[in-house]
């Protein structure tokens, strides 16, 4: 786990009014969001001093920096090492897990779901939980469904800079909601350099591709997009090299939110995907929901259930 300040860049003039209402919302969500120290820089001088490298004036489409989203105690995991750890502590408590067993199809009768057809042979079950991501939607079509979920591409690039900085710099997010506009940028510090992409996109502008068959390394366009979006955003980072980079799958959601619904038909048939490259981030919360779904056949973690946003039902 590393731990370092995170901030949010508004790009737009409606996004300054947004963050803040962001920074007033995080005391409500619990004592976690609380902690990790959120608040409104509401000076560009203040954003200039958490990153020096900041362009603060005459920014496209907003004008000059007002402010923005800050929080000083964040911190982001080894999202393979967490996987692992999910996995060891799941047998543990006795699931059966079998990897680079691709499924097939689903098998329902009646309008239930009873079972599915793999490579290894059939597994009968009386509920299929759809956690594919960015195959989310291959499996529901199996399943006679349609799934709101685009696979896009997204690219990483591992960089080094020439001159190394004086100061941490934590990572840097355009705001989430500019992206309805234009693919957005992110970096942050790794254990050595940097990690970053030009190309960060929650709602599937990027063309769909099929995620057994793309293009899983870095390309001189995903480098130009990231030099690019650094020189506007972030003019004084200086010059870097390419050390390493590669490409993964994003489960994209039109509105950048969420899907954990039960289907009515087939009965049994549970979607939880969409998480449009958050998925680490919402692991945990999003086992909880899906077991609640499963167990009590609604979602009882929110104070008020029939308000559970999360659901299909918005895109029919």
């Amino acid at each position: 786990e590393l731990h370092g300040n995170r901030i949010f860049i508004p790009v737009r003039e409606k996004d300054p009014e947004m963050l803040k209402t962001a920074v007033r919302s995080y005391p409500q969500m619990g004592e976690r969001f609380g902690a990790a120290g959120a608040e409104y820089l509401d000076d560009p001088e203040k954003c200039f001093q958490a990153i020096p490298d900041l362009k603060t004036t005459n920014i496209r489409n907003l004008g000059n920096l007002e402010g923005a989203l800050y929080t000083a105690r964040d911190a982001w995991v080894d999202p393979y090492l967490m996987t692992m750890a999910y996995i060891k502590h799941a047998r543990r408590m006795g699931v059966d897990i079998r990897t680079r067993v691709k499924v097939e199809d689903v098998i329902v009768e009646g309008g239930k779901v009873r079972g599915v057809e793999t490579a290894a042979g059939r597994v009968k079950c009386e509920y299929v939980v759809n956690a594919a991501g960015g195959w989310a939607s291959k499996i529901g079509e199996m399943a006679g469904l349609e799934m709101p979920v685009k696979p896009c591409r997204a690219s990483l690039i591992k960089i080094q800079l020439k001159e190394e900085k004086e100061y941490e710099m934590g990572m840097y997010f355009d705001v989430f909601e500019s992206m309805t506009e234009r693919q957005g940028l992110w970096i942050r510090d790794d254990i050595v350099g940097y990690i970053a992409g030009g190309d960060h996109d929650p709602i599937g502008l990027a063309p769909s591709v099929d995620p057994d068959d793309y293009n899983e390394g870095y390309t001189y366009e995903d480098v130009m997009k990231l030099a690019d979006k650094l020189e506007e955003f972030m003019p004084g980072f200086g010059d870097f090299e390419v050390v390493d980079g590669w490409a993964g799958i994003y489960g994209n959601v039109g509105d950048a939110n969420w899907l954990i619904d039960s289907m009515d038909n087939p009965e049994g048939f549970v979607i939880c995907a969409g998480f449009c490259g958050e998925g680490i981030h919402a692991s945990a919360a999003a086992g909880l929901l899906a077991s609640e779904l499963i167990l009590d056949g609604k979602i009882k973690s929110v104070k008020d259930p029939s308000q559970w946003a999360y659901n299909t039902r918005r895109f029919r």
